[in-house]
This record gives C-alpha cells, structure tokens and sequence, in this order.
C-alpha cells in the first residue's frame, strides 16, 4: 500500500511541476537558464572535468543548447542520450541527429563506452536529499546503476519550482550529487 501512496504522490507532483513548467513563458524561461547556466559553469568540478553526458531537453525541461555548444567550446567531450532497445546508452555527439522514440532528438554517432566524469540528469521534481522525479521510465536510474557509471558526478538541472520535498526516493533510485536550480546550488549531503 505504501509504495502505491508514494507512486501517487509522484503522479501529482509531476502532472503539477509540468503545467508550471508548461506556463512559463519565453522571457521567463530565457532568464532562467541564464541563471542556471551561470552557476554550471561557475562550478570548480565542471571547470575540471573532461567528459560529460548532457541531454536535449524536451518538453520545457531547462534549456541545454547554450550549455551544450559551450561544453564543446571549451573542448570537453560531449555524449548525449538514446535509447537502443530499451536502454538508454552515452553516444558521442558529432551535431547529426534523428527523432527518437519518445519525441526527442537523438544523436547519429558512436556509442562512447569510456568513463563519464560528468551526468547532467534532466528531471521533473527534485527534492534537497537528490531524490529525483523522472517521466517514469527509468531510464537514468538504470544507465546510472552501470557499474562504468557509479562514480560520475550526477548534476540535475532545475527550476527552483521544481524543488519540492513532499516525495521520497524508492532503493533502487539514483541520488544527484547537485542540483542547480536559478536560485541556488544544493549540493546533496551538505
């Protein structure tokens, strides 16, 4: 009964989040992700890192071109999602892309099977132990559970709306290590 509870809870946090995330509009979202975009790149860790996993958002997720063109500015090795028979894999980026099974662009390129120093986790609703709310499916928590994974820091990008601790994680959910939102940087654990 209780894990019906939480996936309830689950279900009006996420159908709530979108509609706000939804409503936003352009001047809003812009000045947003600048804010959130500033505060990635201030961060020592992204300074320092080489390789990362990034992700095209989708369906007024926080904005990750800017993020993404500038990651390869500074010639770091960027990978983007897709999902190949179920699972979802890092493929090098190389700026080709298709549409994939569930709307969203999906790069044309070769699987990247080396150590990701950096994942930036797209997500719905976040709460401040880096619990996460998804779309359902799994498919970070899985990727992030591969053994190559474990150690790669996990940076979920958010809007401050989109903090919300009124849910709890399930055991086999990936924590984020940081959240960035325009308002802050949580860094989990502190």
């Amino acid at each position: 009964m209780k894990r019906l509870e939480s996936r309830e809870v689950k279900s009006l946090i996420r159908n709530r989040i979108k509609k706000i995330r939804e409503n936003l509009s352009l001047e809003e979202k812009n000045l947003l992700e600048k804010r959130i975009y500033e505060k990635f790149f201030n961060l020592e860790i992204v300074k320092n890192s080489k390789t990362f996993l990034s992700y095209m958002d989708f369906k007024n997720e926080v904005p990750t071109r800017k993020i993404n063109e500038t990651l390869i500015k500074l010639g770091k090795t960027l990978n983007l999602p897709k999902i190949i028979q179920g699972d979802m894999v890092a493929v090098l980026n190389n700026n080709r892309f298709e549409i994939g099974k569930y709307g969203i662009s999906e790069p044309l390129g070769e699987r990247f099977y080396k150590n990701i120093d950096v994942v930036i986790v797209p997500g719905v609703a976040f709460n401040r132990r880096g619990d996460r709310i998804g779309f359902g499916k799994g498919y970070y928590d899985r990727f992030l559970s591969e053994e190559i994974y474990k150690n790669s820091l996990k940076i979920a990008l958010a809007y401050d709306f989109q903090i919300n601790d009124e849910f709890s994680g399930e055991d086999f959910d990936i924590k984020m290590d940081i959240i960035i939102t325009d308002k802050e940087v949580i860094v989990v654990g502190e």
